[in-house]
């Protein structure tokens, strides 16, 4: 190494300045992946909806009721009200209004993903919202664990919303030219 004079900038770093690059690099990778998985747990929770109504309908019941869309379980309640009636007609009117239910609320989920996987933090925060609204359809079963269980999720899911906009904000400051790399220092004139 060659001396230099006190104050001179240095093409070496520090390895106090690699470790904050590091720990910077380390936590943009953490934000990008958080960002990337958040939205997956929206088809999630359509698929365990889909669960719940086919364990409902074969007659069990399961811990994970509660992981699912309770307004697909209200529809499957409509269902299985009019069984138990016997009337035909209202099987069938009862059933059209529960496959309503089912599309509209899992179609919904779908979208918001497919927006969300594009980069629309909005879609993905009315998902949130959506999740959270059909939360509250669970107080009416006078079993709080449920709920609790739900508030929890949707807190991961408000973490992941965080992430995404920490990462899409972190994108726009890049410039093009630089990326996430900090540039050179010059060397010292001669």
């Amino acid at each position: 190494m060659t001396s230099q004079k006190p104050g001179s900038p240095t093409l070496e770093r520090t390895e106090e300045q690699l470790t904050a690059e590091e720990a910077a690099a380390e936590q943009r990778a953490k934000l990008a992946f958080m960002a990337e998985k958040a939205p997956s747990s929206l088809p999630g929770i359509g698929v365990l909806s889909l669960l719940n109504s086919a364990v409902t309908f074969l007659g069990f019941n399961s811990w994970f009721l509660s992981l699912g869309l309770a307004v697909t379980q209200w529809a499957d309640g409509l269902i299985i009200a009019a069984r138990e009636k016997g009337d035909p007609e209202l099987i069938g009117f009862d059933t059209m209004v529960a496959v309503g239910i089912y599309t509209a609320a899992l179609g919904l989920l779908w979208l918001l993903w497919w927006l969300s996987k594009r980069g629309s933090t909005k879609a993905y925060l009315v998902g949130v919202i959506f999740y959270g609204l059909d939360s509250f359809i669970l107080l009416t079963y006078e079993d709080l664990m449920p709920f609790v269980f739900r508030g929890f999720i949707v807190a991961l899911m408000i973490e992941g919303y965080i992430a995404m906009g920490k990462s899409a904000a972190k994108a726009k400051l890049q410039t093009p030219s630089l990326g996430n790399q900090t540039p050179p220092l010059t060397p010292p004139a001669p």
